[in-house]
Order: structure tokens, then C-alpha cells, then sequence
């Protein structure tokens, strides 16, 4: 009886094990798969610290920098001379879903966020790769290579380079 309940127990546990993550970099593959099977590929780099600090570089095929500070994204478009802000009204707090995520199996877990259903998988108890099918029925991957998990970040990091000469657009 004993060790049915220890066992009843773990399973819980494991069940509803975290995903704890206070800062994160790492250099991505992003691949986009439609539903003809064409595929696109993008490559970059992020960052990310709690509270909700997110610095996302594309550097393929187009540069391109996005910045997720509290409840406002900046893109910095380099190509374009541009930067564009916008207010976000709805809550993408990638921590919280993190944390929130469910155990599916060793390794892999599944979350919600805005009503979107993410894949996480692990690799030595550090985020690996983040699966998930948009609202275009599009396949998304985004495998981190060389990830550094809870790792101290500077503030400078996440610093947006605004450019005198470019336009400025708010949304």
C-alpha cells in the first residue's frame, strides 16, 4: 500500500514538473514548413531575462532586431531605416507559460499561450527546441544551438538602438 502511494505521488510530481527559467541565450535555426511542405529557414540569436525582457535577432535571411520590453515590442529594421513600436495588449509573458507547462514525457512538455499550444523539449534539463503550429496551420521549429540557461545577463543587452535618421513609426 505503501509504495502505491509513493509511486501515486511521483507520478504526480513528475506530472507536473517546472520548467524554471530566469534568463536564457542562445544563437536558433527557426524553419517554417507551410502546408505544401516548403520550407523557410531563418537564423539568430536571443536573449531573455525576467521579468519580461526579450531581445530576438534574425541575422537570416534578413537582419532584423525585435525587442519584447514589459507590454511593448520595438523592431529595429536596419534594411528599412526603420523602427516601428507597438503597445501589445495581450499578456505574452514567456515565463509564465515556462512555468505553467505540462510534463508530457522525459524531456518534453507542452504549454499554452494566447490560445497557441507549444512543444518544449529539453536536453540536459536546458531548453533545446520549441515546437509549435501557427494560426496558418504553418509547422514552426526553433532548435537553440548551445544554450546557456540562468545565466547572468546585462541590462545593456537589452538596449534599443534608435538611429536620429531613420523613421519612426507607432502602432
Amino acid at each position: 500500500m505503501r509504495r502505491g502511494f509513493l509511486l501515486l505521488i511521483l507520478v504526480i510530481a513528475y506530472s507536473y514538473a517546472k520548467i524554471n527559467i530566469h534568463s536564457f541565450h542562445s544563437k536558433f535555426i527557426q524553419t517554417i514548413t507551410n502546408e505544401q511542405n516548403k520550407t523557410i529557414s531563418y537564423a539568430g540569436e536571443i536573449w531573455f531575462k525576467k521579468p519580461l525582457l526579450v531581445k530576438w535577432i534574425y541575422t537570416k535571411p534578413n537582419y532584423k532586431e525585435i525587442y519584447f520590453i514589459a507590454n511593448q515590442v520595438t523592431i529595429v529594421e536596419p534594411d528599412l531605416e526603420q523602427i516601428t513600436i507597438k503597445k501589445i495588449h495581450k499578456n505574452i509573458d514567456i515565463f509564465q507559460m515556462l512555468h505553467k507547462a505540462k510534463k508530457v514525457e522525459q524531456n518534453h512538455f507542452i504549454a499554452t499561450l494566447q490560445g497557441q499550444r507549444f512543444h518544449i523539449f529539453l536536453k540536459n534539463g536546458i531548453l533545446h527546441k520549441i515546437t509549435y503550429k501557427d494560426k496558418l496551420g504553418n509547422r514552426n521549429t526553433i532548435l537553440f544551438l548551445n544554450p546557456q540557461q540562468n545565466i547572468t545577463l546585462s541590462m545593456n543587452i537589452f538596449h534599443i538602438p534608435f538611429h536620429p535618421d531613420w523613421d519612426i513609426i507607432k502602432e
